[in-house]
């Protein structure tokens, strides 16, 4: 049986494109949107949490470090002041010095602190007379010691150890008077590099 030609036509299936509007998301996409927000969130207050902690616990370790290193250099400092000072008293108490000194002999109190300076450990041994001069000096030096608040003290009659910036280098300077009798005739000055 063969059909029609015009018949033929209408039993062939034409495709029908059909254009939906999109509709509200479906509860699917809804519910991945809103566990991807939440993960996102978790996240950075995740990592935030994890920096801040961080950051914390390196504030602690280089406070730690610092105390340490704080606590080092104290130590360092008073036992570089109290062996300058030591150092000072002892050459003050060099036989000799105090008349050498009182007399204003230079050439003698240079001998005196020369070979005082042969037993000590500081680089530089100086006497200061008692009228701020520089009498004698192991090496010669042009620094202005007799300026310096523990020189002036020492002229006073006091031990004392101080921070004195030399040229530019930061120096422990320890200055003991130099007694003839019951009086200071000067004051010898000890200087320890920092």
């Amino acid at each position: 049986m063969t059909l029609p030609a015009a018949n033929a036509r209408s039993w062939r299936i034409r495709p029908r494109l059909a254009w939906r509007r999109p509709g509200p998301p479906g509860l699917g996409v809804l519910l991945a949107a809103w566990l991807a927000t939440i993960a996102l969130i978790v996240g950075l207050g995740w990592r935030v949490a994890v920096a801040e902690a961080q950051g914390q616990a390196n504030a602690r370790a280089q406070a730690q470090r610092i105390e340490r290193g704080l606590g080092d250099t104290e130590a360092f400092l008073r036992d570089a002041r109290a062996r300058v000072l030591l150092t000072a008293e002892a050459a003050a108490s060099t036989s000799g010095l105090s008349d050498a000194v009182g007399a204003k002999n230079a050439s003698r109190t240079l001998q005196l602190v020369e070979a005082r300076h042969k037993s000590v450990s500081v680089p530089l041994l100086a006497v200061v007379d008692g009228a701020g001069q520089v009498l004698a000096a192991d090496p010669a030096t042009n620094l202005p010691l007799a300026d310096a608040g523990p020189v002036r003290r020492a002229l006073q009659g006091q031990s004392t150890v101080g921070a004195y910036d030399g040229g530019g280098s930061l120096a422990m300077l320890a200055a003991s008077p130099v007694r003839q009798g019951d009086r200071t005739v000067g004051a010898i000055v000890a200087l320890q590099p920092i």
